[in-house]
């Protein structure tokens, strides 16, 4: 279940600022701080952070079959991990899990789900590929654990979800990096401008929770023929993207519909081979003719309408 909270609130006259958020446009804090009512998130951000949710366990045992030498403390699982700031200023977030390598070290396992492009980014460049938020909360989590030692895992979703296919990249940490004085500095730079008139720098974050807030973007006005074939472009993006969309759902039905022809199939008890559409390793019964498997290649020269389903 996701945390609906904003990225500042206030409980039992403490000011709790959320280990997740605190690494985002400072603007944004400042508003969650002074109050100020959020926009809800789209409806698909909410999928995304439920597929996070699922991909958690199957990412923290693939860590376990990569790293036979660590051993997964399984009740550390979403624990609540607090940074005191003061009496009545705290940064609160909940960790992945806790692990202890072979000679009885500690380490932060924190599991992350991310897509073919952040992936990428991520293997190639570390933390510094990755919005800063990560760096700032796996930081967080290390000064309030008292640990030097963390690692990030990554796996790479195909279609939204980790397979056992996903591939996977190991980020290991020795040091917090953002130390406890830089901590300290972020938040009372909200702190001690709550009262104030003036709003921190906006960096104009994409989903944020306070887009009326932003400051206005500066644009070069496009004119004359540059705004005509503009214009044009963006007409046959659009109707490129429907087309796509279109097709898939085309696709979709055809395997739908030939899944339903298959299982109708009355195939006898020496014939029960089955037809598999997805995997098209065929085999086929015909009238007065022997059982024979054809492989997806001799499948399409025979069919050669089903040669790009897939």
């Amino acid at each position: 279940m996701s945390d609906d909270r904003p990225s500042v609130y206030m409980e039992d006259g403490v000011a709790v600022y959320r280990a997740s958020s605190l690494g985002h446009c400072l603007r944004a804090l400042m508003a969650a701080r002074r109050g100020m009512e959020p926009l809800p998130f789209p409806d698909f951000m909410y999928d995304r952070f439920e597929e996070g949710n699922v991909a958690e366990p199957l990412i923290m045992s693939r860590f376990s079959n990569d790293n036979p030498d660590f051993t997964l403390l399984e009740s550390q699982s979403q624990d609540e991990i607090v940074l005191n700031i003061s009496d009545n200023i705290v940064v609160r977030g909940h960790i992945d899990g806790m692990a202890l390598d072979s000679n009885g070290r500690s380490y932060l396992v924190e599991a992350k789900a991310l897509g073919p492009d952040w992936f990428k980014k991520f293997k190639k460049h570390g933390f510094a590929g990755l919005p800063d938020a990560y760096a700032w909360q796996v930081s967080i989590y290390m000064l309030a654990l008292g640990t030097d030692n963390a690692v990030l895992v990554a796996g790479q979703k195909i279609d939204g979800v980790i397979k056992p296919e996903s591939e996977f990249h190991y980020e290991w940490i020795r040091k917090p990096l953002f130390d406890m004085d830089q901590i300290f500095a972020r938040v009372m730079s909200v702190e001690n401008n709550v009262d104030s008139a003036d709003w921190p720098n906006c960096l104009n974050e994409w989903l944020c929770q306070y887009p009326y807030l932003h400051d206005e973007p500066e644009f070069e006005q496009v004119t004359g023929s540059d705004a005509t074939m503009l214009d044009s472009f963006a007409e046959l993006w659009a109707e490129a993207s429907d087309m796509e969309k279109r097709a898939k759902a085309i696709k979709a039905s055809i395997k739908s519909d030939l899944d339903k022809l298959v299982a109708n199939m009355s195939l006898s008890d020496t014939t029960s081979n089955k037809f598999r559409s997805d995997k098209w390793q065929v085999t086929l019964v015909e009238e007065q003719v022997p059982e024979q498997t054809m492989t997806r290649s001799a499948y399409t020269k025979r069919y050669p309408r089903f040669k790009n389903l897939g």
